[in-house]
């Protein structure tokens, strides 16, 4: 059996507050990558998180290059965040 065609990636971005140790707390931050299929079936999803740095630019890139290649792979889908 094939997969479903993905009709829809959704993407989002929060951050969390974590305690580190002989510091204050510190953002660190966590998104999604999730696929659908036409009947808005969830048929993956993908989770990606960093630790807190200041300004964020390792998960940022991280993130913007996983987003770029699911919608390389799956072109026709429509990208909801």
């Amino acid at each position: 059996m094939e997969p479903a065609p993905v009709a829809i990636i959704a993407t989002g971005v929060d951050g969390t507050t974590r305690p580190l140790v002989s510091e204050a707390y510190k953002e660190a931050m966590c998104g999604t990558i999730a696929l659908y299929d036409q009947t808005g079936e969830r048929v993956h999803t993908e989770y990606l998180g960093t630790m807190p740095e200041a300004g964020k630019a390792t998960f940022a890139q991280r993130f913007t290059a996983r987003v770029a290649w699911a919608k390389a792979c799956y072109p026709d889908a429509l990208h909801v965040c």
